[in-house]
């Protein structure tokens, strides 16, 4: 009876140990799926940089030949 007794708490015991390391291992697993996805954010946002660089450097030429257009037809 005692050793019966022993054995549904190591049972218990070792229930709830199991529990607590499943809710541990679906915590990380959550963990994992956000940095993945944050991970895929950076990827397109560093993809999409050089392009704005592009964008940025083309109006700033495009704004300077509009300064030299409007100098040169002060001068005339």
């Amino acid at each position: 009876m005692v050793e019966h007794d022993v054995l549904a708490l190591e049972g218990r015991r070792l229930k709830g140990s199991l529990v607590a390391a499943a809710h541990q291992i679906a915590g990380l697993e959550n963990r994992k799926a956000q940095l993945r996805f944050s991970m895929e954010e950076r990827k397109q946002e560093i993809q999409v940089l050089p392009l704005l660089l592009l964008f940025c450097m083309l109006a700033a030429a495009f704004q300077s030949q509009h300064c030299v257009i409007i100098c040169i037809k002060s001068n005339m």
